[in-house]
């Protein structure tokens, strides 16, 4: 909470006004300015506003700065992630057709759809870094379209296997170190 009472001069040249701010919300406790010894003098002439403008965009740009850092490895939560791209035998390819490859991160675990069976697996953040546990999943067996079986099994071993992640706008990418595994579009209809 912000409160305080501030005094000041403000002006430019010879007309200045002196003022009161407060901003106060229950519970404060306004300030006797007959008892206090500091002041603010903020004088706006033709060459201070320049400088004033130029530090309050250095301090925006800086908390852009940031902030963006601080978010580096963007927010996997929330979002319906859907493969576009698997990395098998160092190989980039594009998951079978008729078979749809998932990933919902939420909380500290990761559910979707294998191809053919559904999964879920504890995962945990620090920053980028990221670690996905064993997956358990549902048990059916997809003869249809051949080789099904085989991408899930691969595709649940990508997801063990990564151990940092980006997400870049719209698209989520697994990394383990700097090998792209599985590379993700959002759903679009979220």
């Amino acid at each position: 909470m912000l409160a305080g009472n501030y005094i000041g001069m403000f002006g430019s040249g010879d007309e200045s006004a002196h003022g009161e701010m407060s901003l106060c919300s229950a519970g404060c406790h306004p300030i006797d300015f007959n008892k206090t010894t500091w002041r603010t003098d903020f004088v706006m002439d033709d060459q201070n506003w320049l400088k004033y403008a130029a530090v309050g965009l250095i301090a925006v740009g800086f908390v852009a700065i940031v902030g963006v850092a601080l978010t580096r490895g963007g927010d996997l939560e929330g979002h319906n992630w859907i493969a576009e791209e698997l990395t098998l035998d160092g190989v980039a390819v594009a998951p079978i057709e008729g078979t749809v490859l998932t990933a919902s991160f939420d909380g500290d675990s990761v559910a979707g759809s294998a191809g053919c069976n559904s999964y879920n697996a504890s995962y945990e953040t620090d920053g980028d870094a990221l670690a996905i546990g064993p997956a358990a999943s549902t048990l059916k067996f997809c003869q249809h379209p051949s080789g099904t079986m085989d991408q899930e099994i691969a595709y649940l071993a990508l997801l063990q296997s990564a151990n940092r992640f980006v997400v870049s706008d719209v698209v989520l990418t697994l990394f383990e170190g700097d090998t792209a595994l599985i590379t993700y579009v959002q759903a679009t209809s979220e």
